[in-house]
């Protein structure tokens, strides 16, 4: 069972060569104890100032993590 602040690499589609692409998801929320509801957010890399700046992981901070993100 996932809990609360886990991580998940989940497969979200296929690149222009055909190879599948993963994304970064943490459970933020831990799953209801009837539903096993919870809440995943996905982390992406930070390429703008328009994009959410609240929360920046730093290159490192995730095996997975290569360049800010958010």
């Amino acid at each position: 069972m996932l809990g609360q602040g886990d991580c998940l690499l989940i497969e979200t589609n296929v690149d222009k060569d055909g190879l599948i692409q993963a994304h970064l998801f943490v459970v933020v929320l831990e799953p209801r104890e009837h539903t096993n509801a919870t809440i995943i957010v996905n982390i992406e890399t930070l390429r703008s100032r328009k994009q959410d700046q609240t929360t920046i992981l730093r290159a490192g901070e995730h095996e997975f993590i290569t360049s800010d993100s958010f």
